[in-house]
């Protein structure tokens, strides 16, 4: 089960530890009020569990603020390190009135080519427990990250893939979807569409397509076909991402 940091106080690198712990992540934050934005520094993780026969890993992370899942930012792939050095920034719009309410979610994925990604392990920082006040540094243990702890009852999706070598397409068909979770509150229903994205070897989007908007509806019908020119070199080190929005 992935805890959630319980104080607003930072941690030094030394204090780490625990046998459950996956490796640390350090990270910054800092917030302007007047202009609700938070800017969130990934520096670096260390110590992270090898997740191969080579005795090493492929980490990338992704970063969201909860509850909005929708808005998620991903690193580079780091290959073969334990150690790997991001020191990327990332920026989220969250007003003054609402950022106590929100939760800043860190997860480590194993990038694998040929096989679903690994989460290594995550943390979650609840921004009400963090000072906010000025710039904060901070390291924290990577603990253990279940799919019970991501089950959020969001949904099924059915697709089917394709590819032609001597085309070089992919074709991906968006079938339909199903027990969708309504994101506004005032409706019984959503107008939920498919975002398809294809990712290179270092993490990197390089092609998208989405379908049509299904409106008024928790179980769309898309029946799309969404193709892909894409060499057979190229998809070989490439993965796939599906989402399924809202279209307010």
């Amino acid at each position: 089960m992935l805890d959630s940091v319980s104080t607003c106080s930072t941690v030094s690198r030394d204090e780490l530890g625990g046998e459950d712990a996956r490796g640390a992540i350090h990270l910054t934050l800092s917030y302007d009020p007047a202009a609700g934005i938070l800017n969130v520094k990934l520096v670096e993780a260390q110590d992270l569990q090898p997740q191969d026969f080579s005795g090493t890993a492929d980490p990338y992370a992704k970063i969201r603020l909860l509850p909005d899942r929708n808005n998620m930012w991903q690193t580079r792939i780091h290959k073969k390190t334990l150690n790997p050095v991001f020191d990327e920034d990332f920026v989220f719009e969250v007003r003054s009135a609402t950022i106590g309410r929100r939760t800043l979610e860190i997860l480590l994925f194993d990038f694998d080519a040929y096989s679903r990604h690994v989460c290594i392990g995550g943390v979650q920082f609840p921004l009400a427990q963090v000072c906010l006040a000025e710039r904060i540094d901070i390291w924290r243990p990577l603990l253990p990250y279940t799919e019970q702890d991501n089950k959020q009852d969001l949904g099924d999706l059915m697709v089917s893939l394709s590819y032609l070598p001597a085309a070089e397409k992919l074709t991906v068909v968006i079938i339909k979807a199903r027990n969708l979770r309504v994101i506004d509150g005032t409706r019984n229903s959503s107008d939920p569409y498919v975002k398809v994205c294809l990712y290179n070897a270092d993490g990197r989007r390089i092609k998208k397509r989405k379908t049509t908007v299904a409106r008024n509806t928790t179980a769309p019908v898309y029946n799309e076909a969404l193709t892909f020119d894409i060499s057979r070199e190229m998809l070989r080190d490439c993965s796939i991402e599906f989402q399924v929005l809202h279209d307010s």
